[in-house]
């Protein structure tokens, strides 16, 4: 019929399709055969979400991040600081024939302590006068190793007699043979020991346990005190050990 006119019902079809990924939304096209056309929004996915760990190492950060493995988005990141110092429980330990095993703390460069969980302990030369080690391995989140030394040195001795003649004084202390090489006897005429006023002798000897010390002064108060030693090889070189110091005496020596 002429001038009438006919409805036209759309019918879409699906044109195109966008892919959704977990960085955008994805979209759909439809259209009609009249040329008409819409589109559908779809939704964005979801992250698949894996964890990649850098191990802290000594002098170097690590960090632990979540990391989306399709867009490789970096979602979250800790930082795992890195570990710088190992410090020993006790620095100087006596000689008692039984091996010395300190407890340590590792610390990081935020001076914060790690847990014993991250780091195995291996302990050298521990047992007889010298320099021992302690090495740590570290593990988990951080890897590498650090050391640190600590000291053993040989038993203290005591003064058992000291007395005086015009010149000089006589020198008596209990012997010391176990982890030792000789005796170190210093004296003064400053009760508080100065560097500059000490005088020093060295007993190569411990079998010896007595000593004169000659060309004193009359009529003087001397100080003396004594302590063992013992010479360790470390690496190429020889270092000596020493005990801790005697207890002082003091003396006066005749004028006549």
């Amino acid at each position: 019929v002429p001038g009438q006119t006919t409805d036209h019902k759309h019918s879409y079809t699906l044109q195109e399709t966008k892919e959704a990924t977990c960085k955008q939304e994805g979209e759909q096209l439809w259209k009609c055969s009249c040329g008409d056309s819409y589109t559908e929004k779809i939704a964005k996915k979801s992250h698949i979400l894996t964890e990649k760990k850098k191990k802290a190492t000594v002098g170097e950060n690590g960090s632990v991040s979540t990391v989306c493995s399709v867009c490789k988005t970096v979602l979250k990141k800790k930082v795992i600081h890195a570990p710088t110092t190992v410090k020993v429980e006790k620095e100087r330990y006596i000689y008692d024939g039984k091996a010395k095993k300190p407890d340590v703390k590792v610390v990081d460069n935020q001076g914060k302590t790690l847990s014993s969980s991250f780091y195995k302990i291996v302990y050298k030369d521990n047992k007889d006068v010298g320099k021992a080690t302690v090495t740590v391995h570290l593990t988990g989140n951080y890897s590498g190793t650090l050391t640190e030394t600590f000291e053993i040195c040989p038993k203290d001795i005591k003064i058992s007699d000291i007395r005086s003649t015009r010149k000089s004084f006589i020198l008596e202390w209990g012997k010391q043979e176990t982890q030792a090489d000789g005796y170190e006897i210093v004296y003064t005429t400053k009760k508080a020991f100065s560097k500059k006023s000490l005088k020093t002798v060295s007993v190569k000897n411990t079998q010896t346990v007595s000593k004169e010390i000659k060309g004193l002064k009359e009529n003087q108060k001397y100080y003396v005190r004594i302590r063992t030693y013992k010479d360790v090889k470390l690496g190429e070189k020889r270092v000596r050990i020493y005990s801790n110091w005697s207890n002082q005496k003091m003396v006066v020596t005749k004028n006549k």
